[in-house]
C-alpha cells in the first residue's frame, strides 16, 4: 500500500514537473516569436527611414546611448539627442536612391542587421553600408548601434 501511494505521488509530481516545463516552453517561445516580430517591425522601419531620408521613425526606439559611427565623420558614444542630430544632420546632405538590410540576426543576442545602399552626393553614385544592433532591457528592444561605413 506504501509502495502504491509512493508510486502514484511519484507518477503526479514528475507530471505536473512535465506540464510545468512545458508551460515555460511555450511561454518562452510565443515571447520569443514576439521578440523577433518586434525586431523585424523596427528594422522594416528603420529602413523605410533610411530611404525616406527622416528619421522620425527612428527617434522612439533609440536607447538612452547609441554607439555610432559614421564613416568620415562622427564616431563615438552619444545621447539619444545628439545621435538624432547627428543621423539628420548626415541624411540632409545625401539623396538616397536604394536601401535595404540584407541580413538579419532575430533570433537570439546580439540582434542586428546590416545592409547596403547607394546615394548620390554632388553628383556621384557612392556606395554605404549600414550596420544597426539592438539590445534588450527591461523586456524593450533599443537601437544601441548605428554604423555607417
Amino acid at each position: 500500500m506504501k509502495y502504491s501511494i509512493l508510486k502514484l505521488s511519484m507518477i503526479f509530481l514528475l507530471s505536473w514537473l512535465v506540464a510545468a516545463s512545458e508551460q515555460a516552453f511555450s511561454q518562452g517561445t510565443k515571447r520569443q516569436a514576439s521578440l523577433s516580430d518586434e525586431l523585424i517591425n523596427q528594422i522594416k522601419q528603420i529602413e523605410a527611414s533610411i530611404n525616406s531620408t527622416s528619421i522620425s521613425n527612428i527617434e522612439a526606439m533609440l536607447a538612452p546611448e547609441v554607439l555610432l559611427n559614421i564613416r568620415g565623420g562622427e564616431s563615438g558614444l552619444f545621447s539619444t539627442n545628439q545621435t538624432v542630430v547627428i543621423l539628420r544632420n548626415y541624411l540632409i546632405t545625401k539623396k538616397i536612391i536604394q536601401f535595404n538590410f540584407s541580413k538579419m540576426e532575430i533570433t537570439k543576442e546580439p540582434f542586428f542587421a546590416t545592409g547596403g545602399g547607394v546615394y548620390a552626393f554632388k553628383g556621384k553614385r557612392e556606395h554605404f553600408q549600414i550596420y544597426i544592433g539592438f539590445v534588450l532591457r527591461d523586456g524593450r528592444l533599443f537601437l544601441s548601434q548605428f554604423n555607417i561605413y
